[in-house]
């Protein structure tokens, strides 16, 4: 018979956090590689500043996010909570490096809906494209413009990536404390 140790009895009954259990024991990912550093520059808290495409017209967006390293260093997790046209808003971002891409899933309380978008890296540039279907693509494009801020444009196509609109764009400034 096989002993269980306390921890693994308290983690499944939910009395022992993960996050504990992994700085207890000085765990070392291979996930973590040399590539996904080149995202370490959105590391930080910032105030976010821009416009969003919400109903056919664009409205300011305002917020606050916090970008951390997760999961051992092998996920980047932004948390922005803000607002649309003073209306409630927030977006969870998750970035991850693996097999010569980075993906970003996204969701957000407008939609609702989760998407994968999917960086090839083969420019030198971040831009995350997702498919939903033949004719309609979103492109979110991150832009580093010194330590201290950063900027992001979301397309939008509907005619297959013949045409594409802005439906989103956010300037990303540092929080200094």
């Amino acid at each position: 018979m096989q002993k269980l140790s306390i921890k693994v009895i308290l983690l499944f009954i939910g009395l022992f956090p993960l996050k504990n259990l992994a700085q207890e024991e000085d765990v070392s990912f291979n996930c973590v590689n040399k590539e996904f550093n080149e995202l370490y520059f959105m590391i930080g808290e910032w105030v976010v500043e821009g416009t969003y495409r919400l109903n056919r017209e664009h409205v300011i967006s305002k917020g606050k996010s916090i970008i951390q390293l997760d999961l051992g260093g092998c996920l980047l997790k932004e948390k922005f909570i803000g607002f649309h046209q003073n209306e409630p808003y927030e977006q969870i971002n998750l970035f991850s490096f693996r097999n010569d891409k980075f993906y970003m899933v996204s969701v957000e309380t407008d939609h609702g809906g989760m998407g994968l978008f999917i960086d090839d890296n083969n420019n030198g540039e971040f831009s995350f494209t997702i498919e939903w279907n033949e004719r309609v693509m979103n492109k979110h494009n991150i832009f580093e413009i010194g330590k201290n801020a950063f900027k992001t444009e979301t397309h939008l196509t509907i005619d297959g990536g013949l045409t594409w609109n802005l439906v989103q764009k956010a300037t990303y400034n540092r929080i200094m404390y």
